[in-house]
């Protein structure tokens, strides 16, 4: 028998002209903004002092205002009513009110930190009052996902309409202070959530809101103010308050109808909706300064799928990093690996400062990249490997920022501000086991990672490692009862 005789002719995919399913009548979709139901406005305190500050980070440390923002989510009305995910944004604005313009700043910069994403600490969603999803470090979680994700273009251009980027570097907007006035800057960014960007990015299924008795959706503020400064001499220091007000949770629902609802409800499996969807989970460690030699920093992750483990590591603002934990720099790390259960992967441990380019690839797998072209981004040479002290046969890309400036590598003395091109000292490990199969990650529960490093150079700072494991999850719903939970 020939294989002509046994293969099914086929044709290609351009020649196929299926009929497609038609759209009933009945369903329709519409868009509703939230706005919070306590808190409407942050304001934080007025500064005037060290705004500036020759060849220094200026704003080191200022306070903001730590507040909660609840948004009471419409839903449980009715088992018609879906959510497409893929529209969930938070809108706002921001208001600067400058009251003395600063004057005689030379090469000054005044820069948002990242995006107005910066602005939030945490994200807690609540149903019936219990925690089914928290995302800690969400600001440092969106930057990271921004600048690793995004490529230049997009920075450059929708970034810098939607969510606050800067149009002529890898910073935040740019923040006015020479002229005394009222300035106003309205943004809308995107969820890192099981209502936003997670499950719309990994099952592209729409959420069954009308089956949840309630849902809430917490937006914590951040402590610290995420701006950040550069000036080689200042005259004037300018006064200025910042409020953040017009808050907005716009959400896209679509309602499919009695009918189609009812042929819905026939093919759940056990009556319930079983839902893919993606977690992130953050942990952080500190290194104490002085540190050298062998390091292990336990992270308090526990989940049953962890598919990819982030890291960074940063410290308060200073002359090495003007942008504080924002600025992922290497702590003089030479090797690094994560042992779970006496596991470690990889099984080559990755080495930052000697090997940069080995450890981006393992980055860049970790966030699914399959071709040379598998994954966007800002990162370049000089971003990706700054070093807090000097390294014995550290790799040319590899320098050691002062003075808030960086030198494009260790032959080339041209230097670049770091408060407009931030340091991108991101790390990842790839764990899933197996692709395009559910729970495919490493299991955490029994033994949680460690993160094994070893430090070249005695540390003189002390640094905050911020690590996030992106983790499999599946969203129950149970309409009958109207309760939704969330398995990891």
């Amino acid at each position: 028998m020939s294989i002509a005789e046994i293969s099914p002719v086929g044709l290609p995919q351009s020649l196929k002209y299926d009929n497609l399913p038609s759209c009933p009548e009945s369903l329709n979709s519409y868009m509703i903004s939230v706005a919070p139901s306590g808190i409407t406005q942050v304001s934080g305190a007025t500064l005037n002092t060290v705004v500036f500050d020759a060849d220094d980070p200026g704003l080191v440390n200022q306070n903001f205002n730590s507040q909660n923002l609840d948004f009471q989510i419409p839903c449980g009305n009715s088992d018609a009513l879906f959510l497409d995910t893929r529209e969930t944004t938070l809108s706002g604005r921001m208001t600067i009110v400058v009251s003395t313009a600063g004057t005689g700043a030379t090469n000054g910069r005044f820069n948002l930190i990242g995006s107005f994403a910066s602005f939030f600490d945490a994200l807690t969603l609540f149903s019936s009052n219990v925690p089914i999803e928290q995302v800690y470090n969400y600001g440092i979680l969106f930057n990271q996902m921004l600048n690793s994700t995004v490529n230049s273009s997009e920075r450059y251009g929708s970034m810098t309409i939607s969510s606050g980027a800067d149009e002529n570097s890898f910073g935040g907007i740019d923040i006015p202070y020479t002229n005394t006035g009222t300035y106003y800057f309205n943004f809308s960014i995107p969820l890192i959530s099981i209502l936003g960007l997670n499950t719309s990015g990994t099952s592209n299924k729409l959420l069954p809101i009308g089956s949840i008795a309630n849902l809430m959706l917490r937006m914590t503020t951040s402590a610290s103010l995420p701006f950040a400064t550069y000036c080689t001499a200042i005259t004037q220091q300018p006064v200025f308050t910042t409020t953040l007000d017009q808050f907005n949770l716009n959400l896209r629902y679509v309602n499919i109808g009695d009918m189609a609802s009812s042929l819905l409800k026939q093919t759940l499996y056990d009556g319930k909706f079983y839902i893919k969807s993606t977690c992130y989970t953050g942990s952080n460690a500190s290194i104490p300064s002085g540190s050298f030699g062998a390091v292990s920093l336990p992270l308090q992750i526990r989940q049953s799928s962890v598919k990819s483990l982030f890291y960074q590591f940063g410290i308060n603002k200073s002359t090495k990093c003007p942008n504080g934990y924002f600025d992922a720099i290497n702590p003089n790390i030479i090797s690094s690996q994560v042992n779970i259960g006496g596991s470690r992967f990889p099984s080559r441990p990755l080495n930052l400062a000697q090997r940069p380019a080995e450890a981006f690839q393992s980055y860049l797998q970790s966030w699914g990249s399959v071709s040379l072209k598998g994954i966007g981004g800002l990162m370049y040479r000089g971003s990706y490997s700054p070093l807090l002290n000097q390294v014995a046969g550290a790799d040319n890309s590899c320098v050691v920022p002062a003075n808030a400036v960086r030198a494009v590598s260790a032959s080339d003395a041209t230097t670049q501000v770091i408060v407009a091109f931030p340091h991108m000292s991101y790390h990842g490990f790839d764990l899933e086991r197996c692709g395009g199969t559910i729970f495919s990650g490493i299991n955490t529960r029994m033994a949680a990672p460690f993160l094994e490093l070893q430090i070249a150079t005695a540390l003189t700072d002390s640094v905050t490692c911020f690590a996030f494991a992106m983790s499999d999850c599946i969203i129950k719903i149970d309409p009958a009862t109207k309760t939704c939970e969330v398995l990891v």
